[in-house]
């Protein structure tokens, strides 16, 4: 497997964000995939659905990555965000062979409610 690496050739070729470029970027906006759904609200905190299951998480930018983080699993994953349009790819570094890809969009009005969230 090899690790997601943009295509030197291509017309449109995805860009690396800057921590500054993925809060104003990401902020207020949804990333969806085969599997989930997070929305990335202004504040920091993000709602995750995903298989008929809903969590709230917070995110923050470290330097130039993302890092999200759930609470309860003690983990923080941090990731570089990589965007084409509205194409994204979140990947932890150059040498992860697992990034993952997706759409970026406004946040579709049909979202269930987390419990414990505050509105």
């Amino acid at each position: 497997m090899f690790a997601f690496v943009p295509p030197a050739h291509a017309a449109d070729r995805f860009t690396k964000l800057s921590g500054a470029q993925i809060a104003a970027t990401l902020g207020g906006r949804q990333f969806t995939e085969e599997v989930r759904r997070d929305i990335y609200q202004k504040d920091g905190t993000l709602r995750r659905y995903e298989m008929g299951r809903a969590r709230l998480g917070t995110w923050r930018i470290r330097g130039s990555e993302i890092c999200i983080d759930f609470g309860n699993d003690g983990d923080t994953n941090c990731f570089e965000i990589w965007l084409q349009g509205n194409n994204v790819v979140m990947q932890r570094d150059a040498e992860d062979n697992y990034p993952e890809k997706g759409i970026l969009e406004k946040p579709t009005d049909a979202t269930p409610a987390v419990a414990g969230a505050q509105p």
